[in-house]
């Protein structure tokens, strides 16, 4: 039975999210495809019709403006990251079969080679989001081998090395340590052991990979907003780079153990030290945005509150503490009072500090999306009592 105060929530995200999204302008993963992926995360926890009509309602509008528009190269922000929904809603009885993609198929293919051929090895917009569709679904089995291969090898030629770390010269980050990107290139390299692919080069990059996680806490990093780039040490944990940062650490060295534990001991002890660590802030040392007009905490799944709740979800999984299990309750009590206060502004927000604007443009807060928005909110607050985290495959996070 879900918490009252959390279902009315999830109610009010559920109406507003199905009314933005019935038009259908942005349908890619981050905001109206996402949409889709919520009512059928919805009719998987509940069973409940209503919830499996308005994902076919919608996914139907979706095919109509999909064939109308042009959309960008990008897992989470184009058109690639149909095929990995299209697989979603097939395990989750939405549709009967897959064939939407069939005649598209070719350029995916066609995009993630465009990509290894200009370096974009990023989850985002690269090759790596777009291509975990074919170790996910049944359906690519026979383009399995040659496409993982062809990108596992040429990670390996590509590799480079930054102050004695493995990274790569993408086109994002120009030859850095990105804590984010090389946590995601290491979950999917930790799948790939889980499926027991085969490839020689798996276990040297995988190593490697491990070292920058495990080094997070005393490496520096290279921070680049909007251009604006600064060097600082990762010493102290009551910021939130540090503080997602560390709980998206902890989470990959646990499914690495998971997956390839035998031996490595350390990495379960690393974890635990910093999921332990990260159990001593609070809101207020977390270092999340705060929104001093409107008065809330930023609650974005990408560097909000909803990333705090979802990944101490996630490390819990593996630690089964107690006071991991209270902090649970904490930040979620304090999702639930900020997603509140987001729900209840109906003007447009801006991001309030001066970085993020300039005389020529404001950057405003996108309510409605995934990664900011309540539409990442409306995913955790559901999953929370049913475990069941199968959309967050999407994202990387594959245990």
């Amino acid at each position: 039975m879900l918490n009252i105060d959390r279902q009315r929530i999830i109610n009010e995200i559920s109406t507003r999210l199905f009314e933005k999204s019935k038009k259908m302008y942005y349908p890619f993963i981050d905001e109206d495809l996402g949409t889709i992926i919520f009512f059928t995360h919805l009719y998987r926890v509940t069973n409940e019709e209503v919830n499996k009509n308005k994902a076919i309602n919608l996914l139907q509008e979706f095919i109509k403006e999909f064939e109308k528009q042009e959309l960008a190269y990008s897992f989470i922000h184009g058109f690639e990251g149909i095929f990995w929904a299209i697989n979603y809603f097939y395990k989750s009885n939405i549709i009967n079969d897959q064939s939407l993609t069939d005649d598209i198929e070719k350029y995916l293919i066609e995009s993630i080679h465009y990509d290894l051929t200009n370096r974009k090895y990023n989850f985002i917009h690269g090759c790596i989001g777009k291509s975990q569709i074919f170790f996910l679904s049944k359906k690519y089995k026979d383009q399995k081998d040659s496409i993982i291969n062809e990108i596992i090898n040429i990670l390996y030629y590509k590799r480079t090395y930054y102050e004695n770390y493995i990274t790569w010269d993408d086109y994002l980050m120009k030859k850095s340590i990105d804590i984010n990107y090389h946590l995601d290139i290491l979950n999917y390299f930790i799948k790939l052991k889980e499926i027991n692919f085969q490839n020689k080069y798996i276990d040297s990059i995988l190593d490697e990979l491990l070292k920058v996680a495990i080094d997070y806490k005393i490496m520096f990093k290279e921070v680049s907003i909007k251009k604006h780039k600064t060097f600082k040490p990762k010493q102290n944990i009551n910021n939130l780079s540090n503080s997602f940062g560390y709980l998206r650490v902890a989470y990959s060295l646990l499914y690495a153990n998971n997956v390839i534990g035998n031996g490595r001991d350390n990495l379960f002890l690393i974890a635990k030290e910093m999921v332990l660590d990260f159990c001593q802030i609070d809101i207020k040392e977390s270092g999340i945005i705060y929104f001093e007009k409107e008065s809330f905490y930023d609650i974005g799944f990408s560097h909000g509150i909803g990333a705090i709740v979802f990944l101490l979800k996630k490390v819990n999984n593996y630690l089964k503490l107690e006071i991991v299990k209270e902090k649970i309750q904490y930040w979620e009590n304090q999702l639930l009072i900020n997603t509140q206060t987001v729900l209840n502004t109906n003007e447009t927000i801006l991001m309030p500090e001066s970085i993020w604007q300039n005389e020529t443009k404001n950057y405003p807060y996108d309510k409605y999306s995934l990664f900011d928005g309540i539409l990442g909110i409306g995913l955790i607050l559901s999953s929370s009592d049913f475990d069941d985290y199968l959309w967050a495959e999407a994202l990387g996070f594959y245990q």
